[in-house]
């Protein structure tokens, strides 16, 4: 028996050794091992953490706990769906920065971390960090702008039982109508990286109706992509001239679209190509509620192809369109162009090319400066009522003087010479001039530039939201038609409330403006409560 044993330790000491032997010499990350050889994806560490820290005093009070007694975390899988790799891959660096970026894209997240934790042998493992948002929300809402009066009530849950599933029942009540519906969204349907997104509203109007299926580009290492979407929709469209509701339209919609695409990444990382083919089919009509001979019928059946090639580049910022969270911005080259075929044959009207493009762009230096420019055209050359061209330019630019104060300008000029008939371009507190009643100017041309300096506040009460100040002026106008061109102006001063762990991605606006080239039908003060996706 003695000999067994020390058998037995001899065999059991020389099997630890081994095993130290073999073990791996796990390091601290370096990019030098990126550069050296080929790495292999390790284990993946995957932590969802509440909505609030509980472990920093500033988030540990009362109300942070029972907020994250009542939130139910996302799921483990939901995210795990969401990253561009799994264990055994070759590693790539790249994959790790836009897996962040499509976590931190949802609304139930408010912020994402994707990191090498360390280099074992030739396996990099990694940890992926979430943070949650607050996403059920219930509650009314009360807005003004351009002196019409806007109010609703819904219940939204961003994130159903934590699945990553949107529900949302509304009822909004505004100048032009009342609405009831229900919205549902799932972008990982049955487990899957499809999308279903269905939409039922009942208006006074008439109706808003939504069907897509789609399986959408995902990623920059998406292969394909393809969509179904049908929409039916009515509702009476307001017409203005002269700043006075002088018509109304009752509009009929109807849209079938489907579509398939395949991409081709670039070399070097760096570009991505992608193709698409597909069918869409419109039918749009109009009539006048004052005149009912003033109608319109246009019917569009046409095959098309489309090309697009975008570059992979997103930068880090913050306090840029929102506070308090990071966002991700693009700055890379985007172009794209859309050729489709009109014709009796298809269904269509008349005979028509129709070419659609589009072009943006960005600049980022020195932390300082961010430029962002895009143009979209669209052109129908044949000889029907659609014959003519739409053409959208806008411009940003952002001076970060520093991280409390920003410089903000903004430029857009629209025209178009092939409207529909209920169709039209408006001057006035919802469209860009703060100081004007909605649809003070209008026409089939506009033309609008804003200044503003921004401040942000430190002040962040129980980490709930954050605060901001706004001096603003716009110059613009809205012309052609039967209106001529008139350079109108305002100032004002806001202040911007930012909810920070809320789903809603929704910025308070409350604006104080003062229209300098108003009239008789102009207030001498415009007071706007406004919701809105940025600041």
């Amino acid at each position: 028996m003695r000999i067994i044993r020390k058998k037995f330790l001899v065999i059991l000491t020389l099997c630890s050794c081994q095993i130290a032997l073999s073990a791996p010499n796990c390091q601290k990350w370096d990019e030098k091992f990126n550069a050296r050889r080929q790495l292999l994806i390790g284990e993946i560490t995957l932590q969802v953490n509440n909505v609030f820290d509980l472990e920093k005093p500033v988030e540990s009070q009362l109300i942070h706990k029972i907020t994250n007694k009542l939130h139910i975390k996302t799921k483990k899988q939901v995210i795990q769906r969401q990253l561009l790799f799994k264990e055994g891959d070759v590693f790539r660096k790249s994959l790790l920065a836009e897996s962040e970026r499509l976590i931190r894209a949802n609304a139930y997240i408010k912020d994402a971390e994707v990191k090498v934790t360390e280099v074992c042998g030739n396996k990099v493992n990694l940890s992926v960090k979430t943070t949650d948002t607050w996403t059920f929300a219930p509650g009314a809402s009360y807005g003004r702008s351009g002196g019409d009066n806007k109010s609703g009530f819904e219940v939204q849950e961003h994130n159903l039982l934590g699945y990553g599933k949107s529900l949302a029942l509304f009822y909004d009540k505004n100048a032009d109508r009342n609405s009831a519906g229900i919205e549902y969204q799932d972008k990982q349907l049955l487990g899957s990286k499809k999308e279903l997104t269905i939409k039922a509203s009942s208006n006074s109007d008439g109706h808003d109706n939504k069907l897509l299926l789609a399986q959408p580009f995902y990623s920059f290492e998406s292969k394909n992509s393809w969509a179904i979407e049908l929409q039916d929709k009515r509702l009476e469209d307001p017409f203005y001239a002269n700043a006075e509701e002088v018509d109304k339209f009752d509009v009929a919609s109807q849209q079938a679209y489907v579509s398939y695409g395949w991409s081709k990444p670039g070399s070097n990382e760096v570009k991505v190509s992608r193709f698409q083919v597909g069918w869409h089919y419109s039918k749009d009509k109009a009539i006048s509620l004052n005149n009912r001979s003033n109608s319109e019928l246009i019917t569009e059946s046409y095959p098309w192809f489309a090309y697009e090639s975008l570059e992979r580049q997103y930068i880090k910022l913050q306090n840029l369109r929102r506070m308090g969270v990071i966002e991700d911005t693009y700055i890379g080259k985007r172009y794209s162009l859309n050729l489709g075929y009109l014709s009796p044959v298809f269904g269509s009207d008349d005979d028509y090319l129709r070419i659609a493009g589009h072009f943006s762009d960005g600049l980022y230096k020195n932390n300082k400066h961010i430029a962002l420019v895009s143009a979209d055209a669209v052109n129908y050359i044949g000889n029907g009522n659609r014959k003519g061209v739409q053409l959208d330019l806008k411009a940003e630019y952002f001076y970060v003087k520093d991280p409390k104060n920003t410089l903000y300008l903004s430029g857009k000029f629209q025209m178009s010479d092939n409207f529909k008939i209920y169709e039209q371009y408006l001057s006035g507190s919802a469209d860009g001039m703060r100081g004007y009643p909605t649809g003070f100017q209008s026409g089939n041309k506009t033309a609008i530039v804003s200044a503003e300096y921004r401040h942000f506040f430190d002040y962040y009460p129980y980490r709930l939201a954050k605060f901001g100040a706004v001096a603003f002026a716009d110059v613009g106008t809205a012309w052609g038609t039967s209106e001529s061109q008139k350079i109108i102006k305002d100032v004002g001063i806001g202040l911007r409330i930012v909810p920070t762990r809320s789903s809603t991605l929704k910025v308070i606006h409350l604006d104080l403006a003062f229209p300098l080239d108003g009239n008789d039908k102009t207030d001498s003060m415009q007071f706007n409560i406004t919701t809105k996706n940025t600041f």
